[in-house]
């Protein structure tokens, strides 16, 4: 029998080579090694100050069960709405309770308005990510000057620029195409987030989320394990609170993509 010739030798193609590089790259990232950290700390930061302030509203003067019922409930009425809520047991019992109903994703409901505390969060999400967003665009324009030096001013400039020009060009296809909004036209999608105005096309968000991402992770890889899934989220968030269609986000993704290759062109 004559032996079977060897396999010929695969050599890896050049997209193989960039993406070990990058991963390489991201498993010796500081960065990371700092974010991990901060996340393993935060779980017990997080855990004392949910048993603080438990402690503190247990200590407060007054019986939730009669200011809820009012001043003509009945010490009977009183007592049998403290069992209903489970107040009536001890602190720790109590706690112990609340705590393992939030590990499993049930934050009980308001005491005031009766609605579950998962919905009220969620209404208020979008307006706190916004805000988060904001806070961490500004804070890196302000971080890549001050720790890159003049190298990373130029950088900064320019995604401020593009973050201008994405303004003034969604704002300009919102008024010349007065697309309304998905709840407007039709009744069966409900909304679950303020609108900025009656139109939507195309999605002003997603469209600078795009085009910030495509800027930062070209200049920081790291931030790419961070960004990608936030712009991820932004897009998605746009179609499932109802604002806009999924051709909106399409289109806005696509021009914040063209506007983050312009910024990389510039800068």
């Amino acid at each position: 029998m004559s032996a079977s010739a060897p396999a010929p030798l695969r050599l890896p193609s050049g997209g193989e080579v960039r993406a070990r590089r990058f991963a390489r790259r991201v498993a010796r990232s500081a960065l990371l090694r700092v974010l991990a950290r901060r996340l393993l700390a935060a779980i017990p930061v997080m855990w004392g100050v949910t048993f603080l302030t438990f402690l503190v509203m247990n200590l407060v003067p007054g019986n939730v069960a009669r200011s809820l019922l009012g001043a003509t409930a009945t010490p009977a009425q009183v007592n049998a709405f403290q069992h209903q809520l489970g107040l009536d047991k001890p602190f720790l019992t109590q706690y112990g309770n609340w705590l393992g109903k939030i590990l499993q994703g049930n934050f009980g409901n308001s005491y005031t308005s009766h609605d579950s505390v998962t919905s009220i969060i969620g209404t208020q999400l979008p307006v706190s990510f916004e805000l988060i967003a904001y806070g961490f665009v500004i804070s890196l324009l302000l971080a890549l000057p001050l720790f890159r030096g003049r190298a990373g001013l130029r950088p900064a400039l320019v995604m401020a620029l593009i973050g201008i020009i994405g303004i003034a060009l969604y704002k300009g296809l919102k008024r010349t195409l007065v697309r309304e909004r998905p709840f407007i036209t039709h009744s069966g999608i409900c909304l679950h987030g303020a609108p900025l105005d009656r139109y939507s096309f195309p999605s002003g968000h997603t469209l600078h989320a795009v085009a910030f991402t495509w800027q930062a992770v070209a200049h920081i890889p790291e931030l790419g394990w961070v960004l990608v899934p936030f712009t991820s989220l932004v897009a998605a968030s746009r179609v499932v609170l109802g604002l806009h269609y999924p051709t909106d986000v399409l289109v806005g993704a696509a021009i914040g993509g063209l506007l983050g290759q312009l910024g990389l062109a510039l800068g």
